[in-house]
Order: structure tokens, then C-alpha cells, then sequence
């Protein structure tokens, strides 16, 4: 019996051996050559031929020759499998191999593609066109499955960083965190460029910053944040181009350009679902940073009208407390004038007290609102000098000695009082703010008590009068510029004293709070920290 051998064996003895050539010959036919490069590819149609044939060799060998019918169902199977797990393309080979297959082993004669009765060629269409039919649903179901997870990966991708942009509201994290994002999903380099006037601000994903300059087209850079466009590598414009460029365009704005892509990387210009992501993360960058230039716009309209309140209520309060001495003073000194060679010197002591104390509130409204100003602007800076904290409230006490003449003053001090490196000057016109409006806000002859104490950390000053009091409800906001409690529109003001307290106060590191006092009246009470107040003096020894 004569043996098989392969056919590279019997041919002529100058192509023995030489199976490498016949490979590679084969390996040069072109549906070879794209089954080798795509190996999904070859393993889809391996499964759809592998499926079929055993199939066929299971209806062989079981004895379904006769039943034809359900045959020809039965090779419905493979195509059905072929086309949802691999597409139509194995669907439609697995059709034709069913057909081939169906008729080679099961309609007579057996073994052969002679067909005895023409009615079978019927029902060869038929079972083709079902067959094909039944690939192409069930590859457009395929597709459509396909589409959906991707377009959930998709959405749960943007969604986790869409969540990350709107915790942030600084545009460098925002900037960050849309290139790092960009670099990781698509391991290449990106860029933006933001809009500032008539330039462009840069900023990078990588420390090879000067890579994606060198690549960076400045015309078409230009060109797309001028027309909102794509443009570069994988688009329809500028397609030669090193980078991908797409506008940050959010409610007809351009903000600025994001460039993606770095030297011989060209994956995102070849997938159409990288084009896809990347417009949408640049849509949540342009929608982040119109956030913020809105956020930024209302802002300076609150800013603007908070500043226009101000203003309104600072004229009135002002044209108010400065008419009030004013008018004092000119009655009192026009008074001395018509009057003086008539008038005791009793008389015209009281005149004078009169003046100096319209002064001195003057005086007093007056370094308020520099104070405020300088609060405002930014340019109060402590000049701290060591000082006794009881020589400051005796000069806040001669400054308000016409005010005092109908309060009794008590001063209590617990234990050492230590020498601090306080500005004395803002603590003094802190001191006379509070006691003032102590005096102010209660009845004549009513006491106002002051207590210094300290502990281990801090000092305490403690300024309690039997006054009208502060409603619990407005406690924190005695201290808020221009505010002025509800029970003392009776009485004039500007709102500004306490204001400026907290702010002196916390600049030295300290606190300042309000309480009513038991059974009626306020206590202010101010707190110092002491090794804070250390620590400066120890510097200022360091230095000299």
C-alpha cells in the first residue's frame, strides 16, 4: 500500500526541503496575510470551521441522513454563534460552510455536489439566504452590544472625572487634572493653552514640556481657538500635523486649545472612540472653566454691590455721626464767641468740655475709618513693641474721661500681668472702641467692670457694662462690618468699632467674643495668646 506523503515531499528534488519558501509564498495571500496579522481574526474563523465540522461529524455519525429538515436547522446553530461572538463576517463563512457541508454529506448522492433532484437547489437558497440573514441580525446585535458597553465605559469614565472637575475650582487643579487624565488613559503627552488677552497661557502634562512646543503649530493653534474647530492629526483638517488640537468651547466661548500627541504615536488618529473620549473630556474642561469664569463674574457683581451697600450705608452713618458733633461743637463755640465777656468761667469751662468732647468723638469716628480703610486695603501691618498691657488702658481711659464721668470704672487683675509685644496703638483704639460702647450702650451711672487675668496660654481682657445687652440671636454678628443690633437703632452709630476690634484682634492671634452678662448687660471678652506674644519677642532678641 503506497504511503501518503506531503505534497512538498514529491515535488521536483530542486524544491526539496525548501518548506520555508512554500510558507512563505502562502503567507503572501492576501486573505492569509490578514488572517496572520489579526489574530482574533484567525481564531474566529478557526472556531466557526472547528464548529462545523464537528457538527457534521456528529449528524454523520449519529444517523440523521434522512432527516434533512432538521438538519439544515441544526447548521443554523454555528451561524448564530459565529455572528454574535465573532461578527458577520464569520457568520456568513460559517453559512457557506453549512451549505457546502449540508450538501456534501447529507443530500444524494452522499459525497458528492451532484444534486439529484433540482427542487433541492430551492432549498439551498433558501437555507443561504436565512443563513445570512440570521448572520447579519445577529451581528447588528453584536455591534449594538458592543456599542453600549463602550459607550458606558465611556460614561463612567467622564462621569468619575466630571466629579473630580467639580470638586475643584481652581483652574491649575482643573488644568491638572484633565492632562493627567489625558496622559494616562492615552499614554502620550497633552498640553493646553488658555486664552489671556490676546496670548496664550501653556500648560503641560509632562516635564517634556519643550517636546510639545517644538510640535506645537502656533497657526493652527490659532486657527482652531479662532474658529472653534478641530483640527490635526486624525481629523479632517491639517491632518499633516504633529498634534490633535480641540477647542475648549463652552456657550459659544472659546477658552482655550487642548494638543494631544508626541513623536510616532499615532493610536488616538487611528480610533475613532479615543477622538470621541477626547472631545468629551475637552467639553467638561471648557464647561469647568466657563464654572469658575462664571463663578468669577458673579462673584465681583456680589463684590460690587456688597461694595455700593457699603458705600450707602458708610455716607449715611458717617453724614450722621459727623452732624452730630459738628452741630455740638459749632453751637458750643459759636456760643462762646457771642457770649464770652457775659459767661462765668464755669460757663465757659462747660462750653470748652463740650468742644473737646465733640472733638474727641470726631476724633474717634475718624480713626475708625482710616482703620477700616487700612483693614480693607490690606495695609495694616502690626508694629509690636513690648508694652504693659495695664499703661494701654489707662491712656484708653483718658482719652474717654468726658464719656466716663457718669460710669464708674472698676478694674480687677488676677495674678502677674507680663509685658507683651503688642501693636499699642490699634490694642489701645480697640480697648476705647469696647469700653465706649460699653458706656454708650448703658444707663447713666451704671458701672462698667474690667477684669485682666491670665492663664497658661492666654490673656484675658474682659469688658462688662449693665446695659441694654445683644440679642442671643445676633451675637456673632456684632462683629461683622456696619452690622448694629436691632435694640440700638435708637441710638447713633456707625457699626464699625467692633468690626475693627476683631480684625486687630485676630491679627494678633487672638479672639474676641460677646456674651450677655446675668442679670442684664454685655461682656466682651478678648483673649491673647501668650506664647504666641513669646514667640515674637524671642525673634526680636534673635535679631538683635
Amino acid at each position: 500500500m503506497k504511503s501518503f506523503s506531503p505534497k512538498w515531499q514529491i515535488l521536483d528534488s530542486t524544491h526539496k526541503g525548501n518548506r520555508k519558501s512554500y510558507i512563505a509564498f502562502i503567507k503572501k495571500i492576501p486573505i492569509i496575510r490578514y488572517l496572520i496579522s489579526n489574530k482574533n481574526r484567525l481564531t474566529a474563523y478557526t472556531v466557526t470551521i472547528g464548529m462545523n465540522g464537528v457538527l457534521t461529524l456528529l449528524l454523520f455519525i449519529i444517523g440523521f441522513t434522512y432527516d434533512r429538515v432538521n438538519i439544515a436547522m441544526l447548521y443554523l446553530l454555528p451561524v448564530l454563534i459565529a455572528s454574535v461572538t465573532y461578527g458577520l463576517g464569520p457568520g456568513i463563512l460559517s453559512a457557506c460552510l453549512g451549505l457546502l457541508l449540508f450538501d456534501f454529506f447529507f443530500i444524494p448522492p452522499i459525497f458528492s455536489y451532484s444534486v439529484s433532484d433540482l427542487r433541492f437547489l430551492v432549498s439551498f437558497a433558501v437555507f443561504l439566504t436565512v443563513a445570512i440573514l440570521t448572520a447579519s441580525l445577529a451581528s447588528q446585535m453584536r455591534r449594538r452590544a458592543e456599542e453600549a458597553k463602550r459607550r458606558e465605559a465611556i460614561a463612567n469614565t467622564l462621569y468619575s472625572l466630571s466629579r473630580q472637575l467639580a470638586a475643584n475650582s481652581q483652574i491649575e487643579a482643573i488644568i491638572n487634572l484633565i492632562l493627567q487624565f489625558v496622559e494616562n488613559a492615552f499614554d502620550t503627552q497633552a498640553m493646553i493653552a488658555l486664552s489671556q488677552e490676546k496670548e496664550f497661557k501653556y500648560y503641560f502634562s509632562t516635564t517634556h514640556d519643550q517636546q510639545v512646543m517644538a510640535k506645537t503649530d502656533q497657526y493652527i493653534l490659532k486657527w482652531v481657538f479662532r474658529h472653534g474647530q478641530t483640527a490635526g492629526l486624525g481629523s479632517k483638517t491639517y491632518q499633516s500635523a504633529a498634534l490633535l488640537y480641540i477647542p475648549l468651547k463652552a456657550d459659544e466661548n472659546n477658552y482655550g486649545v487642548l494638543c494631544i500627541g508626541e513623536p510616532g504615536n499615532y493610536t488616538i488618529s487611528t480610533h475613532r472612540d479615543h477622538i470621541e473620549i477626547l472631545h468629551a473630556i475637552a467639553g467638561l474642561a471648557a464647561i469647568s472653566l466657563a464654572r469658575i469664569h462664571y463663578e468669577e463674574q458673579a462673584q465681583l457683581a456680589h463684590l460690587a454691590a456688597e461694595s455700593e451697600r457699603l458705600r450707602t450705608a458708610l455716607i449715611n452713618s458717617i453724614s450722621h455721626e459727623l452732624k452730630t458733633p459738628l452741630t455740638t461743637i459749632i453751637g458750643a463755640s459759636g456760643g462762646l464767641i457771642d457770649s464770652f465777656d457775659k459767661l462765668s468761667i464755669e460757663d465757659s469751662l462747660e462750653l470748652i468740655s463740650t468742644i473737646r468732647e465733640g472733638a474727641m468723638r470726631m476724633n474717634r469716628l475718624v480713626s475708625n475709618l482710616i482703620g477700616m480703610m487700612r483693614i480693607e486695603s490690606g495695609m495694616m501691618q502690626l508694629k509690636r513693641r513690648e508694652t504693659d498691657i495695664l499703661d494701654i488702658l489707662g491712656v484708653a481711659l483718658a482719652d474717654l474721661k468726658e464719656i466716663l464721668q457718669t460710669h464708674p470704672v472698676h478694674i480687677s487683675t488676677v495674678g502677674d500681668i507680663p509685658e507683651m509685644y503688642l501693636d499699642e496703638l490699634l490694642l489701645e483704639q480697640v480697648l476705647v472702641n469696647i469700653i465706649s460702647n460699653a458706656a454708650k450702650y448703658s444707663e447713666q451711672d451704671s458701672p462698667i467692670d474690667i477684669s485682666i487675668q491670665k492663664d497658661v496660654q492666654h490673656l484675658h481682657i474682659e469688658v462688662r457694662d449693665y446695659g441694654i445687652g445683644i440679642p442671643d440671636d445676633e451675637k456673632h454678628l456684632i462683629f461683622n462690618k456696619f452690622y448694629r443690633a436691632s435694640n440700638t437703632t435708637h441710638i447713633s452709630g456707625t457699626g464699625l468699632g467692633l468690626a475693627i476690634c476683631h480684625s486687630v484682634i485676630e491679627a494678633h492671634g487672638g479672639k474676641i467674643r460677646a456674651e450677655n452678662a446675668f442679670p442684664r448687660g454685655t461682656r466682651i471678652i478678648v483673649q491673647l495668646p501668650i506664647q504666641f506674644v513669646h514667640s515674637q519677642k524671642i525673634r526680636k532678641d534673635d535679631k538683635n
